[in-house]
């Protein structure tokens, strides 16, 4: 009899067994069903439910975390038991669909999760079984222990210190182009030096300008940019430069080879800088006088602006001198200015 009973429960479990393998494994009691095959419903839940995320989580995930590499940092993948990671792995936020990036293959789909901010994005990685299955987390996010932060100055506080660190650290992940979010990357490098430059800190303003008008990063407007500009140009008298040709140039949709667009600006901005000591801005002035860029061309003028920078040992002064040959004289009572 019990021999009997025995092969009976077998033939159930042999069965049952079957159909799991047809059917996939029913929700256990207690455990939420799949949401929904169409992603964007299940990632409505996923990323509002901490219990739909402890059940469709894959027994293992590629973990990709930010760690210190040189002067920056570079993302570290590693595999993680779905055990030891911490509850919710989404945390909520808003739900503002342009805060939230998807891409949708076949059996896959990524999420750029940006709801927390730039500086701590997240990006999922999900797979299709009998349910979506998360499978990887990218945590782009700078952990502030990690950082040497130096002391507060007149021009920072503790919290624009972290901010800039982060500003380069984000910067330099996204010129090295090699990530999917390097775009993403840029903006939150500028956003770190926007916050940094609160005070009016050169080194960041000039940070945040250059990034601005490099078109890696959202243009912040004249404005904007001209007050960064400015507040960099009163910390350091080489930011004259930039400032000048921005003066020059205009906005980023300035097309090249186009008349200066103010050039009283531009020439009193290089005048500043070089009579703060800048020999660049000097020979930058030598070169306005040469091509005519703020007036009427001057070669007299070039000449004594070029000589002035060479005596500071400009390299490209002294290669335009060179160039323009050394039969000529500029007179002794010449104004670069």
């Amino acid at each position: 009899m019990g021999n009997k009973m025995n092969r009976s429960n077998k033939g159930a479990a042999a069965v049952i067994g079957l159909l799991l393998s047809v059917c996939g494994a029913p929700a256990f009691a207690g455990q939420p069903g799949c949401p929904s095959a169409d992603f964007k419903v299940f990632w409505q839940a996923f990323a509002s439910d901490a219990g739909v995320q402890r059940a469709f989580v894959g027994s293992t995930l590629q973990s990709v975390t930010l760690k210190p590499a040189g002067e920056g940092m570079e993302p570290v993948s590693t595999t993680l038991r779905s055990g030891t990671l911490g509850d919710p792995l989404v945390r909520p936020g808003q739900s503002a669909l342009e805060l939230v990036d998807m891409s949708i293959q076949a059996d896959t789909a990524t999420v750029v999760d940006k709801r927390q901010g730039l500086s701590d994005m997240k990006v999922y990685q999900f797979r299709r079984h009998d349910c979506w299955t998360l499978e990887g987390v990218e945590d782009w996010s700078v952990d502030p222990r990690t950082l040497k932060v130096p002391a507060a100055t007149a021009s920072r506080t503790r919290e624009q210190q972290v901010c800039y660190l982060k500003g380069g650290i984000f910067h330099g992940l996204g010129a090295a182009e090699r990530y999917p979010l390097t775009s993403q990357l840029h903006e939150a490098a500028l956003q770190n030096y926007l916050c940094a430059a609160a005070s009016g800190d050169p080194d960041a303003s000039w940070d945040a300008a250059a990034l601005s008008l490099s078109q890696m990063a959202p243009y912040l407007g004249y404005e904007k940019t001209e007050a960064l500009l400015l507040a960099a140009f009163r910390g350091h008298p080489e930011a004259g430069l930039p400032l000048a040709a921005f003066y020059c140039d205009g906005d980023v949709d300035t097309a090249p080879g186009q008349p200066c667009q103010a050039p009283s600006k531009a020439k009193d901005t290089l005048a500043q800088s070089a009579k703060r000591g800048s020999s660049e801005a000097l020979t930058a002035l030598g070169a306005a006088w040469e091509t005519g860029r703020f007036e009427a061309p001057d070669q007299q003028r070039a000449l004594g602006c070029y000589r002035q920078a060479a005596a500071q040992g400009d390299s490209d002064a002294k290669q335009a001198l060179s160039r323009l040959g050394a039969s000529q004289r500029a007179a002794s009572n010449v104004n670069c200015y």
